[in-house]
């Protein structure tokens, strides 16, 4: 008994351990900064294996302009909900993380560490070509890309505990 006891304990602390991340921000990077304002790059990315993606307000066969909606889930369990407006030479995508869904699907909070964060800014000046620019409060960080016909907004809340992280990208088309 003492054993099995001892082993439910040993399983309990693995995740806080380090052992499973919890930090949303590699998939961030990796799924809305990689797409930013592309929607068709985004769709490409949500249907790598061990995404999924639900596409039931994605409107791909209508004429422009355009808009509509999809979910996406990394391998990881992290939710994305990504809106687009599409108007031929011009389109905006709002990426999200979604809270909720993640913490369901992962079992308990979503946190990043110092680190994570400080390795999230990192990645974000080597992912994107263009000016950055941040700010940062009490209640968080926002970034400001802005490139040569595109910018972008990423904003991460304050102190760990993700509570809202998300990407605004706007694009001229030529």
């Amino acid at each position: 008994m003492k054993r099995i006891l001892m082993s439910f304990a040993l399983l309990c602390t693995l995740p806080s351990a380090g052992f499973a991340s919890s930090c949303p921000m590699p998939a961030m990077i990796d799924f809305c900064v990689a797409g930013a304002a592309d929607i068709e790059r985004l769709r490409e990315l949500a249907e790598r294996p061990g995404w999924t993606k639900d596409a039931s307000m994605d409107r791909v066969d209508r004429p422009v302009p355009r808009s509509g909606s999809f979910m996406a889930t990394s391998p990881d369990g992290f939710a994305f909900a990504v809106i687009y407006q599409d108007y031929g030479s011009f389109s905006s995508v709002t990426c999200s993380f979604e809270v909720m869904t993640s913490i369901g699907a992962l079992g308990g909070t979503t946190a990043c560490s110092t680190q994570e964060a400080e390795t999230f800014e990192t990645d974000l000046k080597t992912a994107i070509t263009g000016v950055i620019s941040k700010q940062t409060s009490d209640f968080g960080s926002a970034y400001m890309v802005r490139g040569e016909s595109t910018w972008m907004r990423a904003v991460v809340s304050a102190d760990g505990n993700i509570t809202s992280a998300w990407t605004d990208s706007h694009a001229l088309k030529r």
